[in-house]
């Protein structure tokens, strides 16, 4: 083999060795969480709707506010959240009993004889009962 080949192929492997260990070595920081949420934790508890405000900081309110207000897809979440909810209760009023009430007032004039009115009401009720299974 070619002698300088050996000595530059050596020299490489001295460097991409080298460069592998370089810095000082980690050391993990010494971190300490608060009681309060270690204790939330430990009991299991879930969090509130508005967590954010326990951190007490306008700047996140004010972003939480503002991504709330201009979330399109959670407003049409909750739209259409609303026109389901508005279906099923149409759709189940055929479930219901129908109740109608109507009220006539007519005058029967006769040849020979005074005007006479003539009042007339009904009160209608019906039940589908679901045979088939529509």
């Amino acid at each position: 083999m070619n002698p300088t080949f050996l000595h530059t192929s050596s020299l490489a492997l001295a460097v991409l060795v080298s460069a592998c260990a370089g810095g000082p070595a980690y050391q993990r920081p010494d971190v300490t969480l608060p009681a309060q949420w270690q204790a939330g934790a430990a009991l299991g508890t879930s969090a509130s709707p508005a967590w954010w405000s326990e951190f007490e900081s306008p700047e996140l309110n004010r972003l939480i506010a503002a991504a709330l207000e201009g979330n399109r897809d959670l407003k049409a979440a909750s739209s259409r959240i609303d026109q389901a909810r508005a279906l099923a209760q149409i759709n189940g009023a055929n479930l219901l009993p129908s109740v109608g009430l109507s009220a006539d007032v007519a005058r029967d004039q006769r040849a020979g004889a005074p005007a006479a009115p003539k009042h007339t009401a009904s009160l209608n009720a019906s039940v589908e009962l679901d045979v088939w299974g529509k």
